[in-house]
């Protein structure tokens, strides 16, 4: 959802056909990571916008008592959106709505001033619970990449504004950094990944 102050109307048409040829060209890679769909709506933005020129907008990082609260949004929202995915078998779109969906409702309502800030990373973390089993074996191994999801999601806050797929850019670069990380972690100790 790119910011009608970075791309207008017929703008938005140039992201989108670029979105989609990323889409089909990257059909066959990068499976099973969250936020992959994400990633690519972000690349077709950022293009569009190399293309005509169009800033993107800027933010600022949140101070650390409101950081904390994002770490840990983020960490419980990522595993919680994976255990429905995978424990309870309901799928990674169910997985990320309903926890989206209630972390939208329940932050908005106890949280005044950063409740709209602890949804959104609520969401974002929420497309890293995306990921398969194969990629991301257990809820341990999500739960560390919930904290790189808040990390990331806290310190990119003064880049790429308004750029759509930012929140899934953010859940894929986490969860690829831990599944190769967790990859290393299992050659390092001799079994296989």
């Amino acid at each position: 959802m790119a910011s009608p102050l970075v791309l207008n109307q017929t703008e938005i048409m140039l992201a989108a056909a670029l979105a989609g040829i990323l889409y089909i060209l990257a059909q066959d890679v990068f499976n099973g990571f969250g936020g992959k769909l994400g990633t690519i709506a972000c690349a077709g933005c950022i293009l569009s916008c190399a293309v005509l020129r169009n800033p993107l907008l800027s933010g600022s990082i949140p101070a650390w008592d409101v950081g904390l609260r994002i770490l840990v949004t983020s960490v419980v929202a990522s595993v919680a959106a994976y255990y429905v995915n995978v424990r309870l078998k309901r799928g990674p779109v169910v997985g990320a709505a309903l926890v989206g969906l209630v972390g939208f409702f329940l932050f908005a309502r106890i949280f005044r001033e950063t409740g709209m800030i602890l949804a959104t990373v609520s969401m974002c973390a929420s497309f890293a619970g995306m990921s398969s089993k194969d990629r991301i074996p257990n809820e341990l191994v999500m739960a560390v990449a919930g904290v790189i999801v808040g990390l990331v999601f806290m310190f990119s806050s003064p880049y790429m504004g308004g750029a759509g797929g930012k929140l899934g850019t953010t859940a894929f670069g986490a969860v690829i950094a831990v599944n190769a990380a967790h990859k290393l972690a299992q050659r390092l100790n001799g079994q296989k990944s």
